[in-house]
């Protein structure tokens, strides 16, 4: 077994044999980690910015601890990723001295894939990481529980340090990078023609204007695919060509992804993009997605449902309702030091009549991609309670790519208190403890 800090060659080499191993005894390890999941102490995420920290190297670790007011720059050095038990992503990285060390980061959407997730050579930061020897590897480990703790940055980027982006692409024009990113796109490699429409916006000039402009619309297509719709919306609406058809689709990629937000009064919020391409009544998807709009505001308004028509169209590969909430009759207070939290109503409710009916904010079902049971322990309270890992682990990821909905998770009633209710984006993301 290398040493901690070995060089990346011998690190690498226990990394695939222990992989190889794993192939041969995956279903008896696979069952040992996904009988407990022991959550570590809880701590919370760094809240400071890269540049308020100071960097660190793998030699200067220490083990169980966290390092505070630190922040270690990192390259992943092979496609290699390892998806252990669906719970955890496993791969090696070097620091700018070549040192290098596992990295283990338990909540990673792995539905990505590994390929897509974390390419070779992405190159990232770890803001005041946590340093371990892994139980299994018997490595010394970084492990990365809050996924806002991973800023993740597209060389040449200043903040990095310039021996991990030696090998930068600094020629390579945006148009050259938009066909790029087109490729990845067609292939359905949605994380990869993100990266490179983002190198390519970075890259563009004046002179790139027409460029620039294909470059935002075709990233918001790529961030729907994705569910990352918060930043779909702001893709789609950031420029406009005077060309009604291009126009048109990037108009109706926002309003598809304020759809999928749950947000339906899409005529006020989209206002100015709809009068651009005069309301979008000339486009097919434009009319059939607002026909699902209206029927979405009338649930809203009325709580008037067709669920035999709602259950028709439920099945194993559209297993979601498509439907939406109706909550105005009541409201979750508290009404003071008496009583606790419950939902009151806010107007008289006849016999019969419907209360309220509320959308799931997120399900995972056992034969999607991603979906993982465990029992958890808790050391805060010391219970060991049934788990929907694969749920709080798309709830973690759904969260740092739409930050707007982060209110709709922290305002609801909380066993543990975390880092509060409101929305605190740092360096570009948003800070999420996955611990709360």
């Amino acid at each position: 077994m290398a040493f901690p800090g070995a060089p990346p060659s011998l690190v690498l080499d226990d990394y695939l044999a222990i992989q190889s191993r794993l192939d041969s005894r995956v279903s008896k390890i696979d069952q040992a980690l996904r009988r407990t999941f022991a959550l570590p102490k809880p701590y919370p995420p760094s809240t400071k910015s890269l540049a308020a920290l100071q960097k660190t190297q793998v030699s200067q670790l220490d083990l169980n601890t966290r390092h505070r007011g630190k922040a270690l720059w990192l390259k992943k050095t092979t496609g290699k990723t390892l998806f252990l038990s669906h719970l955890y992503t496993v791969f090696v990285a070097v620091d700018e001295t070549s040192q290098s060390i596992l990295v283990e980061i338990p909540l990673a959407d792995q539905r990505l894939g590994g390929s897509s997730l974390f390419p070779k050579g992405t190159v990232f930061a770890l803001k005041e990481p946590v340093c371990i020897i892994h139980k299994l590897f018997v490595q010394q480990t970084l492990e990365v529980h809050h996924l806002s703790d991973m800023v993740v940055v597209y060389p040449p980027d200043p903040r990095a340090p310039a021996l991990l982006q030696a090998d930068a692409d600094t020629t390579t024009g945006a148009l050259q990078m938009k066909e790029r990113g087109n490729i990845l796109l067609r292939q359905k490699d949605y994380a990869g023609a993100v990266m490179w429409y983002t190198k390519g916006i970075d890259r563009s000039t004046a002179a790139d204007t027409d460029v620039r402009r294909d470059l935002f619309r075709n990233r918001a297509e790529a961030n729907l695919a994705l569910g990352r719709y918060d930043k779909a919306i702001e893709d789609a609406v950031h420029d406009f060509s005077g060309n009604l058809t291009l126009d048109t689709k990037a108009v109706y990629r926002a309003v598809k992804a304020c759809y999928q937000l749950g947000h339906h009064d899409i005529r006020t919020a989209l206002a100015e993009p709809l009068r651009a391409i005069s309301g979008g009544g000339h486009d097919a998807d434009m009319r059939k997605i607002f026909t699902a709009i209206d029927a979405r505001l009338r649930e809203e308004k009325t709580g008037i449902y067709d669920f035999e028509t709602i259950l028709k169209k439920l099945s194993k590969e559209r297993p979601r309702v498509d439907a939406a909430s109706y909550v105005k009759k009541v409201e979750v207070k508290e009404p003071g030091t008496h009583a606790s939290r419950g939902l009151f109503a806010r107007e008289d409710i006849d016999t019969g009549e419907l209360i309220f009916c509320e959308k799931a904010f997120m399900v995972m079902f056992m034969h999607e991609d991603g979906a993982a049971l465990t029992q958890q322990h808790d050391e805060r309270d010391g219970l060991t309670t049934h788990c929907n890992y694969g749920l709080w682990r798309a709830v973690l990821n759904h969260l740092m790519h739409n930050p707007s909905q982060i209110p709709t998770i922290t305002q609801l009633a909380e066993q543990h208190s975390g880092t509060g209710k409101d929305i605190v984006e740092i360096d570009g993301q948003p800070v999420i403890d996955s611990f709360q």
